[in-house]
């Protein structure tokens, strides 16, 4: 890629680790495909089911190499190399929760007279859930596991976390 231009999508970290439970493919109870047990334990999904995958997941190194599939890999590895050097321009990391915006904003610089929107899909047949059905756990062990996501693309953590007391050495800027 080193010829093209490049941009990301980031996303905050518990937004991105509820988006992992629904996911039809490696989500809770997933692939479901005709199995109806399956598909009716997704439909039914409480929030401590939510809590109890991903502690599952993170506590199992889901968010740690060497990694099995593109879930739960941290972002910050997308944007930036083992030394801290960028792959994707500031500019170039768009988010999320602002996309419409910001991939507006990105035309314009490269000179498009106008993007347009995306349609907004979400495949999955489960409820939502929020950063509010969260425990606090689930959210410690979020921010352990993501916290380089959390320091280097600049959001905010819920719950404060002492980073001398992290399993693993932090490698980003402290907050």
């Amino acid at each position: 890629y080193k010829d093209f231009e490049k941009l990301a999508v980031v996303r905050c970290p518990y937004d991105r680790a509820i988006s992992e439970f629904r996911c039809r493919w490696k989500g809770f109870c997933a692939p479901a495909g005709r199995d109806g047990e399956r598909h009716a334990r997704r439909l039914d999904a409480t929030a401590q089911d939510l809590n109890t995958w991903l502690q599952q997941k993170l506590l199992a190194g889901k968010a740690r190499p060497p990694f099995s599939n593109g879930h739960f890999i941290p972002q910050h590895f997308y944007i930036f190399d083992e030394h801290g050097n960028r792959y994707v321009p500031e500019a170039n990391v768009l988010r999320f929760e602002r996309l419409d915006e910001e991939l507006a904003a990105l035309g314009r610089r490269y000179g498009m007279a106008s993007v347009p929107a995306l349609e907004s899909e979400n495949e999955s047949e489960m409820r939502r859930f929020s950063k509010r059905h969260l425990q606090a756990a689930t959210c410690r062990l979020i921010e352990e596991e993501f916290a380089d996501d959390f320091a280097l693309l600049g959001y905010p953590i819920l719950l404060p976390i002492k980073y001398e007391e992290l399993p693993f050495k932090h490698q980003g800027p402290e907050p």
